[in-house]
């Protein structure tokens, strides 16, 4: 990913912010595995890994969520929840 860095960071922070303000975390765990690139990026392993984390487990929640409906699958089964979760 090219471009500013710090300036991507921020934008993700604040999308992150309104998207749990939302209670939307099919939203947030996206942009939380999305800063965690590029805060890897940026050299901020920590920050990656707590963001990577905490995208993990709210897709978890979600997996588990649609689980009884035979959602869970397909829902894994998506190229983005893919990537985060072999990693």
């Amino acid at each position: 990913m090219a471009g500013d860095l710090p300036a991507a960071a921020r934008s993700l922070t604040a999308g992150s912010a309104l998207a749990e303000e939302m209670g939307s975390k099919r939203t947030l765990w996206q942009l939380l595995a999305e800063r965690a690139d590029v805060n890897e990026q940026r050299g901020e392993e920590g920050r990656a890994d707590r963001d990577r984390q905490r995208a993990r487990a709210i897709v978890r929640q979600i997996a588990n969520n649609v689980a009884p409906l035979g959602l869970d699958e397909p829902f894994a089964s998506q190229p983005n929840v893919r990537r985060l979760t072999a990693g």
